[in-house]
């Protein structure tokens, strides 16, 4: 008797924290983007590439707030090799690029507003580095386009470069012999 007591009180506290208490904690936190795997980055790509970051070249402004500048820029990047896709000698990436305004603020004097010099710094790339490229066709002047915006660059060492190129190569075995 006591057993059953102790059972479908269980049972009733169980129903109700399920009906009336609030949601679970990752129902209602802001969604992440989980990374892409390599074959989703495969499959999504026209093109895969071994290459150098060359430079950034500033163009206009989009947008301006008392926050921050948005830049139309340009990526460039010397492909040594294809793993995927047709082969090409350069790529140049459109993009855009938030430059966030800093405050500096001391007594009796003026708001300062100062713009991040360096575009590169913002997000790891400098002149040089070594990296994959995932590349999809654009829409306009077919222009190249990244298959992710954070996962289409990975920028790696020679040694994981080697991996990287032997699992594509490995895909592309797959998908060929369909």
């Amino acid at each position: 008797m006591l057993r059953s007591l102790f059972s479908a009180a269980a049972i009733f506290f169980l129903l109700f924290s399920i009906c009336f208490l609030p949601a679970s904690v990752a129902a209602r936190r802001c969604p992440v983007k989980m990374p892409e795997t390599l074959l989703s980055l495969y499959q999504n790509s026209d093109g895969i590439y071994i290459a150098t970051f060359d430079k950034t070249v500033d163009g206009e402004v989009a947008e301006s707030t008392a926050d921050y500048t948005a830049l139309n820029i340009k990526k460039h990047f010397s492909i040594s090799s294809t793993l995927k896709g047709e082969s090409r000698k350069f790529a140049v990436i459109d993009d855009t690029d938030y430059r966030y305004k800093g405050t500096a603020e001391t007594p009796g004097e003026p708001l300062e507003e100062e713009e991040s010099e360096d575009p590169e710094a913002s997000i790891g790339l400098k002149p040089g580095d070594t990296l994959l490229l995932f590349l999809k066709n654009g829409d306009e002047d077919d222009s190249p386009q990244l298959t992710d915006y954070r996962d289409g660059t990975k920028k790696l060492s020679m040694e994981a470069i080697a991996v990287y190129e032997a699992r594509i190569k490995d895909l592309n075995d797959i998908f060929s012999s369909k």
